[in-house]
């Protein structure tokens, strides 16, 4: 039994990794600027961006209802759209509340200057309580376990219309 509750705690931390981390870089966010194509390619195109919308759509809920759920506003998780420097093109970006703190408190110890730990630092420090949290709060309530299985769902049919259609060999997951 704590065999199998030991890896369902790890499915459900790659899930919170996957939508913390893997998701904006392997670029299931919606992207600003997009070129218009071919009647031919926007039609087959827009299901894919569906897809792409309705991911985003599921964690917007995942988060609205975990940020509700989680006793803890440092472990919060807040998401926006960025250009990374030196890009026009905008990102969706989700980050956990202790490290926009610490980014700003960083930003401003530099301008101000004196000392603050930069960002990842306590990104590592405050880690293991974050997962914690994360599970506690993920066991706690269907909700959010359903909708980590829709979003899971969803990106493994992605994958499969992105394989067919572009006759892709495997996925990047």
């Amino acid at each position: 039994m704590n065999t199998k509750r030991n890896g369902l705690q790890g499915v459900l931390l790659a899930a919170v990794g996957m939508f913390l981390i893997a998701a904006p870089q392997l670029g299931f966010c919606a992207v600003a600027g997009e070129a218009d194509e071919l009647d031919e390619v926007t039609v087959e195109g827009s299901s894919f961006a569906r897809m792409r919308m309705d991911m985003v759509a599921l964690e917007k809920r995942f988060y609205a209802l975990y940020n509700q759920l989680n006793q803890n506003d440092d472990f919060d998780v807040n998401c926006n759209s960025e250009a990374p420097l030196g890009s026009h093109i905008q990102r969706r970006v989700c980050r956990v509340v202790y490290y926009e703190k610490a980014q700003a408190e960083y930003a401003q110890a530099l301008m101000l200057g004196y000392g603050a730990p930069p960002p990842e630092v306590v990104e590592l420090e405050r880690r293991n309580d974050y997962r914690a949290s994360v599970l506690k709060v993920l066991n706690s309530d269907q909700r959010l376990l359903r909708l980590v299985r829709e979003r899971e769902a969803l990106e493994k049919r992605y994958y499969q219309a992105l394989k067919k259609r572009f006759k892709r060999k495997s996925d990047p997951s």
